[in-house]
C-alpha cells in the first residue's frame, strides 16, 4: 500500500512550500495536522493485487481513537 493524495479542507496538498509535507505523500513518515484543520482525506492505492479479497486496510488516529 502507497499514500498517493492528501487533502486539507478539500485542496489538494502538493510537497515543499506547505507546512504538511517535506516529500511527496508516498515517502512521507508522519503526517501532523493541526487542530484547525478539521477535514482532511489521504487516498491510496495497494501495490499487491492477489488475494485482493483478503486485503483488508485499518488506520488510527492517535490522540483521538483509543487503540
Amino acid at each position: 500500500m502507497v499514500l498517493t493524495k492528501l487533502l486539507i479542507l478539500n485542496e489538494t496538498i502538493l510537497p515543499h512550500n506547505n507546512r504538511y509535507l517535506d516529500c511527496d505523500i508516498s515517502c512521507t513518515g508522519h503526517l501532523f495536522l493541526h487542530e484547525r484543520d478539521k477535514s482532511f482525506s489521504i487516498e491510496f492505492s495497494a501495490l499487491d493485487f492477489e488475494n485482493t479479497p483478503k486485503i483488508r486496510y485499518a488506520y488510527r488516529l492517535k490522540g483521538f481513537d483509543k487503540e
